[in-house]
């Protein structure tokens, strides 16, 4: 969960407060390219922070490989929530909390149950039901659906 908050945080950071997008698309490279790469950035120091963690739990014979899949799953889909759902911020006003403007309501709420179904389903991993881990994956595919459609039905004004 920790992940994912700062995911979406370094996220924001990389493909919001672009201070010159006019520059990126003018550039030769595609624009679906750049997003992937500002993606990376935002998500390698996320991953590299964490790992240790990941490192630790396999030195002492604990499993790790559902915990680390969860752990991808939950910061790629926060980054993907933020990337879908961007809209160009400038770098001083970046860190700034206004309460109405700028504020995306239903982004912060996609963003909030991302988190928490991730967090359920880390929880119900360990559990012997398979519906701890069928109906977070469901609504996490509702989330996705819902974040894709709405980034298709607002477009995107990033510039790049």
């Amino acid at each position: 969960v920790i992940g994912s908050s700062l995911a979406a945080t370094l996220t924001q950071i990389c493909v919001s407060g672009e201070e010159a997008p006019d520059l990126l698309k003018s550039s030769p490279v595609d624009g679906g390219k750049l997003r992937r790469f500002k993606l990376l950035a935002a998500l390698s120091p996320v991953w590299l922070l964490m790992s240790p963690l990941f490192v630790i739990l396999m030195v002492r014979g604990e499993p790790w490989l559902l915990a680390l899949s969860i752990f991808l799953g939950a910061t790629t889909c926060a980054a993907i929530l933020r990337l879908w759902n961007s809209r160009p911020i400038r770098m001083a006003d970046l860190f700034k909390r206004r309460k109405s403007e700028g504020n995306d309501l239903v982004l912060n709420i996609l963003e909030g149950i991302s988190l928490l179904v991730w967090g359920v389903l880390g929880y119900g991993s360990g559990k012997s039901s398979v519906w701890w881990i069928a109906i977070p994956l469901g609504i996490i595919l509702i989330v996705f659906a819902i974040a894709y459609w709405r980034s298709r039905q607002l477009g995107t004004s990033l510039g790049f």
